[in-house]
């Protein structure tokens, strides 16, 4: 059972040891249709400029996660959970950079401290 188990934890790409954190090759991968995000996003926290940024991304992480949400989806859902700063931080990324979670939450929480 514990092998099923784990081999279950990475067809969702939640296990961080599948190396698949960042897809920029293919980010349309992993059948996530328009109404599937539209659903998830209403689950996910909004930021303001005055909360705790490191707060948030734990908040937010822990949504996703409890919902089996691939990592590879992460940045695709965040853009429009942002406070207006880190907003202006994010359109500073380029189009790569922008769809690797770990990148925009690094330079997010970097511009806001």
């Amino acid at each position: 059972m514990r092998e099923e188990e784990g081999s279950h934890r990475n067809v969702h790409g939640n296990s961080r040891e599948n190396g698949r954190r960042c897809n920029p090759q293919n980010p349309m991968s992993g059948n996530v249709t328009v109404a599937g995000f539209r659903d998830v996003r209403a689950l996910l926290p909004n930021t303001t400029d005055d909360a705790d940024p490191l707060a948030y991304f734990i908040s937010l992480e822990r949504i996703l996660e409890l919902h089996s949400i691939d990592r590879m989806h992460w940045a695709r859902l965040l853009p429009t959970q942002l406070s207006p700063k880190a907003l202006k931080i994010f359109s500073r990324l380029s189009i790569d950079e922008s769809r690797c979670y770990d990148t925009v939450k690094r330079t997010i929480l970097s511009g806001l401290s």
